[in-house]
């Protein structure tokens, strides 16, 4: 079989940790286990000049971006620099794009420098809204002054009407979309949009169990307001209060760039919240297996309360591990858990307080298998045979 050669745009928000970057282990899986089962294929990574790391013999890691940040990163694009670039490297055959925001740029670039339309895949990883009983409801996020997150949906419709195949983790993330998209352009389009959600680590599925002293409560999440946050403290310094726990907050914020330190000036409160609670432990894991370590211990992980969520690594992280996660009932969550609905709470978290100690209660009792049974089927070589199936008709 003849070569073919898919060049990837890596986007990546923790640029001074990728091991703690949710988009660079996406496509980490993704990718190497894709080369293993098609030894013909050829992938060059556009990523970050520190992004170094040999994954594969036939990946390629094609140092360009000096910087990654929330705007720059969907709005920035070295029409040029690319250009010049890609003038040195083998014909791309497939473009697959994880910012949306720039797949017509790509696409534009690509076909023009080949003399031929290059297929483009586009994957949505973020949304900038969602939908609620009275409508949509822009990301404050990505609304910088209340003027950008339109355009970033814009730019993502764009892209969704532009690519040959397009991706999103969850079927709520689907729906949204679009919909977004018939009422943007009033018509009965069909746009080549399917289901994919991330993989998961193959070895946490079989990963042994660490024995507490006391219930171990993970909340492997930033520490945004609109994540919900304080809602979570809460519910958990309520608990504390009638029983002995251990409550783990893993903050990746405090080790992100200064960009993501400032997308929410209450992350510095939540902290000194966290600071001053005695049975609070918040860390950082820099590496793969200071993470498995810590979901070695996890007894119960908590969700972020976030409605526009189109998925969740750390939640399917831990149910793969045979533990509970308890999840607001909101976006896409109640896709990470069908076999187990009595794990979702209220938008409100109302009743996450009660949720919290029925769970402890009972996880004696309940079987791991049932937690991991949510999300085996996003093991990392099944999703990579799934994924091939889509990309093989532009690889032939």
């Amino acid at each position: 079989m003849l070569e073919k050669t898919v060049l990837v745009n890596l986007n990546v928000s923790n640029d001074s940790n990728f091991e703690a970057d949710s988009g660079y282990i996406f496509q980490k899986l993704l990718w190497t286990h894709l080369c293993e089962m098609r030894r013909n294929l050829r992938v060059l990574f556009l990523g970050h000049r520190l992004n170094t790391e040999q994954w594969h013999p036939n990946i390629s890691m094609i140092p360009f971006h000096t910087k990654f940040d929330k705007f720059s990163t969907r709005l920035h694009f070295d029409w040029h620099a690319l250009k010049d670039r890609f003038q040195h490297l083998p014909q791309v055959d497939l473009l697959y794009n994880n910012q949306p925001e720039s797949t017509l740029n790509f696409k534009t670039l690509l076909s023009s420098m080949y003399g031929k339309e290059i297929p483009a895949v586009s994957y949505y990883h973020y949304l900038p809204f969602h939908y609620d009983a009275q409508g949509m409801v822009l990301d404050p996020s990505q609304n910088l002054h209340g003027f950008s997150a339109v355009p970033i949906l814009g730019r993502n419709l764009e892209a969704l009407e532009l690519s040959d195949k397009a991706f999103i983790g969850s079927a709520f993330g689907r729906d949204i979309l679009l919909r977004a998209y018939r009422e943007r352009y009033r018509a009965a389009l069909d746009p080549q949009l399917e289901v994919f959600s991330p993989p998961i680590e193959s070895e946490l599925f079989t990963q042994p169990k660490r024995k507490n002293g006391m219930p171990h409560i993970l909340y492997n999440q930033r520490l945004y307001k609109h994540y919900g946050t304080q809602q979570v403290i809460d519910a958990v310094r309520q608990v504390a209060s009638t029983r002995d726990i251990h409550f783990v907050v893993t903050d990746p914020t405090g080790e992100r760039s200064l960009e993501r330190n400032r997308l929410d000036p209450g992350v510095r409160q939540f902290r000194e919240d966290l600071g001053n609670l005695p049975f609070v432990d918040r860390i950082h894991c820099s590496t793969r297996q200071q993470y498995h370590a810590l979901l070695s211990r996890v007894d119960l992980g908590i969700a972020p309360v976030k409605p526009s969520a189109l998925w969740s690594m750390a939640v399917a992280d831990i149910l793969a591990t045979g533990n509970p996660v308890l999840c607001p009932n909101v976006g896409a969550f109640p896709e990470l858990v069908p076999h187990t609905p009595e794990l979702l709470f209220a938008e409100d978290g109302s009743d996450l307080p009660e949720k919290i100690s029925a769970t402890l209660d009972r996880n004696g009792q309940a079987d791991p298998e049932t937690y991991k049974a949510n999300v085996r089927r996003y093991d990392a070589p099944a999703m990579a045979r799934e994924m091939l199936g889509h990309l093989s008709p532009f690889l032939t």
